[in-house]
């Protein structure tokens, strides 16, 4: 083996290792946004179900609003996450064709990847149905709109007397 070939296998070792240290770093802040948001929104319901002085319930507000932010912080997370990993995935496939192995195309979106000509519009493309992505999203966009609603109802029983 000549030193080209050694060097061009380690760079592709070394797109694979990228692209699965996306996958996990992902996974793991998508795991941290939800555990802090179901996290707040029990605390603070167990906070209104308990206590029932006024001061409370402008802290569990607060707590709802602190929800809104973690909720869609953490969606805005996964949507940058999703554009890093799909990029990784198009140098893997840049990186095969140049190479002329059979890549490591697993999955639809890979495979996706290598036939589409449209690379930006793609990187950038929400998740589509049907996709653990498109369920985190979902997720994400519910956690936002329960701690509205937390908050709207909150905060318009401490308006009102």
């Amino acid at each position: 083996m000549n030193t080209g070939t050694m060097q061009q296998e380690k760079l592709y070792e070394l797109i694979v290792n990228e692209y699965h240290f996306q996958v996990n770093l992902n996974w793991n802040r998508n795991k941290f946004f939800i555990i802090v948001n179901l996290t707040i929104i029990f605390f603070a319901c167990f906070l209104l179900g308990v206590v029932e002085f006024k001061v409370i319930q402008y802290f569990v507000s607060y707590l709802f609003f602190l929800g809104i932010l973690t909720s869609f912080i953490g969606l805005q997370t996964l949507l940058k996450g999703i554009e890093y990993r799909r990029r990784i995935i198009l140098q893997k496939a840049k990186f095969e064709s140049m190479l002329r192995i059979d890549g490591l195309n697993t999955t639809v979106r890979m495979q996706e990847a290598v036939r589409n000509g449209k690379t930006e519009e793609w990187i950038k493309r929400i998740p589509r149905f049907g996709t653990i992505n498109f369920y985190l999203f979902s997720l994400f966009f519910v956690l936002t709109l329960l701690n509205s609603f937390a908050l709207i109802f909150v905060f318009g029983s401490i308006v009102t007397p």
